[in-house]
């Protein structure tokens, strides 16, 4: 478990290859993976939660033998509702 500071992910590219190195499932928020611009190839499930993810983020992301989840909640409380896997072709 990796557990990310602000200073590493302001670090663009780098952030990137920390998680390459080392990562294959990450939880983050839509906004934070807007921010990286290098596919991470060992991830293999991708939660995001706190906000909607949008459908050209999903699609950007979205490779085969890796899921994402979204996860919907209120701030500052521990996952409680039901998260759903996205899929490029509908709900």
């Amino acid at each position: 478990m990796i557990a990310g500071t602000s200073e590493m992910i302001r670090a663009g590219p780098e952030f990137s290859r920390t998680l390459a190195a080392r990562v294959s499932r990450v939880v983050l928020r839509a906004d934070v993976l807007m921010m990286i611009e290098e596919d991470v190839p060992s991830l293999r499930l991708l939660i995001l939660g706190g906000e909607i993810c949008p459908a050209d983020l999903a699609a950007r992301w979205h490779r085969p033998g890796r899921r994402i989840m979204t996860h919907m909640g209120r701030p500052r409380r521990p996952l409680s509702r039901p998260a759903a896997f996205l899929s490029l072709n509908g709900p």
